[in-house]
């Protein structure tokens, strides 16, 4: 299923940031795996949800360049190539999701979505579940319109971007 070097004692990782919810599987591949083709709504290819800004180490890359077989703080399985971003250096991989908890947002609702928005559609209509946690951007980092809209009576934080060559911008 990988097309990178077969596995040795040591092998280098990649460190990234996930961009929008998903979910990460058992094998690299959309075909559902149902135990009975009556209940389509339960599919045992998935094995956990992984939220916005949470960080995975990247081991390999499915042959089709679709995955990432991927390890997060709970489980390792494969995870949609376009929902991750690839941080430049494992220090830029700690500063994306290992920030001060004073600044620190965290969704407390069963979820909640980013406006819809022309003007920046990397950040717009992003689900963030209970638990996604975010930096919160001082007040010094942001301008009275962020993305074409106001600031007021909201919180700015900082989302994780993944740019067009996969790698991830804040």
């Amino acid at each position: 299923a990988s097309n990178d070097e077969p596995p040795t004692e040591s092998m280098p990782v990649r460190f990234a940031i996930c961009t929008k919810r998903t979910c990460i599987t058992i094998f690299p591949s959309d075909l559902p795996l149902h135990d009975d083709p009556s209940d389509p709504d339960y599919d045992f290819k998935f094995l956990s949800v992984v939220r916005v800004n949470e960080p995975v180490v990247l081991m390999a890359k499915s042959n089709d360049g679709k995955y990432y077989q991927a390890t997060s703080s709970c489980v390792s399985g494969w995870i949609p190539k376009e929902d991750v971003a690839i941080c430049e250096s494992k220090e830029a991989w700690l500063k994306a999701w290992n920030f001060d908890k004073n600044k620190t947002l965290v969704v407390y609702d069963d979820k909640i979505r980013t406006e819809d928005s022309n003007f920046n559609p990397a950040a717009a209509n992003r689900l963030l579940p209970m638990g996604t946690c975010l930096e919160l951007a001082d007040e010094s980092e942001w301008t009275d319109l962020i993305s074409n809209r106001a600031a007021y009576n909201n919180h700015v934080v900082w989302m994780p971007v993944r740019k067009t060559d996969g790698t991830y911008e804040r």
